[in-house]
């Protein structure tokens, strides 16, 4: 639970309580200890104020400023005169500025918050309970009392959109203003909706019901709450409720849409209106990832493994490197996040107050292996250093990656979490071989990760490191004297599942939601599987899409034949995604799919991510519609490369 004197709000733990509250969900407050209200002349003045809280981790420019509030289109001089008026409007507003610890940091050409200084601003309260919730390591979230109450807690501080009441007359700002309203609802409907389903397990529909509701007040056309209400209306008896609600929900879609309702919402008003059980309430929540590996958000969902994940964290009790090698789909990046991270997150939740922690760093190498290892330290360096710079550094040796390593050390021991150990988890070790085409940048990125055997000034204390690589890139990997005496003493195998630990991973995912498989299912999917290399993602794809037609709590046979078994349905569902394609777009998905394999030289081809420059603006957002078709990468933008760039 996140208490308003932490960190992530302005106020370090452990301090008093803030000498001044800000409030921007809702209307615009600010109050001073012991003295009430701050009264500001004008809502320029508060806009100002409450932008530098939402941005105070970083100085402003006086120029970005007088552009965003005043648009002066090269009028600096006006621009300027502007924010120094308003500037002097917050500090009168302020009593006590300049005595003691001031909380504006006034420069010739910048701005900033004090970061030292004790204040509390409640948008950044209202983020840091919800994302403390999203990133808790639990076995379920909907299970987990305290990210009950953090969340909870979090919706009490929203009090309507985000600066509600303020007016300042610059389209800039008005933009500004706009997208923090949004993403602020956003989270808020996100909170909702997990607590929805929370307060129904925990026996309170009346409050399930309430919370259902206030999604609609603020996104009456959102379709899933108004399924999620109409399932909490039938499940506690309210057959007509959840009849008069889709009807609603017809008008709400026509209204703001001029659509109809989709499929799976017809299909839940035929049940409903038959009297058929509503099945579960986690509506979105498909437990499958289909072709994609298994995150850490995802451990819930990730049985099978657990041996694997033992025999991982045994092995980092008694060395500080380890390898990980398995075939291709044998699931090595699962088991790194849904199991090994996961589980230690886990144990470090548990442990008592003041117990040194453990600081988990993952990435890939990519085609430029040195920038991706930079820009995966980088967040967690003490003092801003650009990923740029760090990488540089550490092209000159280890003692630069020791250095590094040092600094996030002593960030945590600051913070007070008493870190004594970093993680550093390298996964798909052969991207430096298919992406990476020069030598040297290879031969130093196993340099800095891999010291001469023997050479004690080059060990790095508190760094343990796992490596991650497929086994038909080992000769390769082998040409290296380092990597071969890595892969000698310290390698951990991933072989295929079991029977056993493969019907867990069917199974339980379905169980503890409350959805059945039918008498002889589950045989008849591990028969199809058996023990072919690399047929997890295609088990996954497979569930996933049974998963998503399920019919009261049931996963069925007539369903696993429609979708053409497990060996057919990603061609099944890829062939339905192709044909409905206009012509031209058929002709770039073959362009795309191109640029997403890597011919191998030596080796087998590989997948490759390609960049939203090498794919094309024109052919991007057909990316995007694969991505959440499950059928390509990552089409949300958030993965980016060696380089900084968009991915796919």
């Amino acid at each position: 639970m996140i208490n308003e004197d932490s960190s992530s709000t302005g106020v370090t733990s452990g301090q008093p309580a803030p000498s001044l509250t800000l409030r921007l969900l809702g209307s615009f407050e600010v109050n001073i200890e012991g003295q009430g209200p701050a009264r500001f002349e004008t809502d320029t003045a508060r806009a100002l104020l409450a932008y530098l809280a939402m941005n105070a981790a970083a100085p402003q420019s006086r120029a970005h400023l007088a552009d965003l509030f005043w648009e002066s289109d090269g009028n600096t001089n006006t621009g300027r005169t502007n924010l120094r008026s308003s500037l002097r409007r917050v500090r009168n507003a302020l009593p006590g500025q300049g005595k003691g610890q001031e909380l504006l940091l006034v420069h010739k050409e910048t701005l900033q918050i004090n970061p030292e200084a004790a204040y509390w601003v409640d948008a950044k309260a209202f983020e840091a309970l919800i994302g403390a919730a999203d990133q808790h390591a639990h076995s379920d979230i909907f299970d987990c009392q305290e990210c009950h109450t953090n969340l909870e807690q979090a919706l009490e501080l929203y009090r309507g959109d985000f600066l509600a009441d303020l007016t300042v007359e610059s389209r800039s700002f008005e933009d500004w203003q706009r997208m923090q309203q949004e993403r602020y609802q956003w989270l808020a409907v996100h909170a909702l909706q997990i607590l929805t389903e929370q307060r129904f397990r925990l026996g309170d529909p009346v409050g399930a019901i309430s919370a259902a509701r206030q999604v609609l007040e603020w996104e009456p056309w959102n379709e899933e709450a108004h399924r999620q209400l109409m399932r909490l209306y039938f499940a506690s008896g309210q057959r007509s409720a959840a009849l008069a609600q889709y009807e609603q929900c017809c008008k709400a879609l026509f209204a703001e849409f001029g659509t109809v309702p989709s499929e799976d919402t017809d299909e839940l008003y035929a049940q409903v209106a038959a009297g058929q059980t509503a099945g579960t309430l986690v509506d979105a929540a498909n437990p499958y990832v289909g072709l994609a590996p298994f995150g850490v958000a995802e451990a819930a969902n990730y049985f099978g493994r657990e041996m694997t994940t033992e025999r991982l964290i045994e092995a980092l009790n008694h060395r500080s490197l380890v390898v990980l090698v398995g075939a291709s789909g044998s699931g090595k990046s699962s088991v790194l996040a849904a199991g090994l991270t996961a589980t230690l997150l886990r144990e470090a939740a548990a442990l008592p107050a003041g117990e040194p922690r453990l600081r988990i760093i993952s990435m890939r190498p990519g085609n430029n292996p040195l920038l991706s290892l930079a820009a995966a330290l980088t967040p967690y360096l003490p003092a801003p250093k650009s990923e740029v710079e760090l990488a540089a550094e550490l092209r000159q040796g280890r003692p630069w990656l020791k250095a590094a390593v040092d600094s996030v050390l002593s960030l945590e021991a600051r913070t007070g979490s008493r870190a004594d150990r970093l993680l550093l988890i390298v996964d798909q070790l052969e991207e430096l071989y298919t992406q990476c085409r020069d030598p040297q940048t290879q031969a130093t990125f196993i340099d800095l990760l891999l010291p001469e055997t023997g050479k004690q000034s080059l060990q790095i204390p508190g760094l343990s490191i796992v490596i991650a690589m497929r086994v038909d890139f080992l000769s390769t990997a082998l040409q290296s004297r380092k990597l071969a005496d890595a892969f000698q003493d310290h390698t951990v195998v991933l072989g295929p599942m079991n029977r056993t630990e493969m019907q867990r991973a069917i199974e339980q995912p379905a169980r503890q939601r409350g959805v059945a498989f039918e008498p002889g299912l589950v045989e008849r999917l591990l028969d199809d599987v058996g023990n072919e290399p690399g047929s997890l993602p295609l088990l996954q794809f497979a569930l996933a899409q049974l998963w998503d037609a399920q019919t009261t709590g049931w996963i069925t046979h007539a369903a696993y034949v429609k979708i053409d078994g497990v060996k057919g349905a990603l061609a099944h569902y890829a062939d339905g995604f192709y044909t409905a394609l206009p012509p031209t777009e058929r002709e770039q998905v073959q362009q795309i799919f191109l640029a997403l394999v890597q011919p191998g030289e030596t080796n087998v081809d590989t997948r490759r991510f390609a960049s939203h420059t090498e794919i094309g603006e024109t052919q991007w957002s057909l990316v995007q519609r694969m991505a959440d078709a499950r059928l390509g990468g990552n089409g949300s933008g958030s993965r980016r490369d060696g380089e900084g760039r968009t991915v796919a």
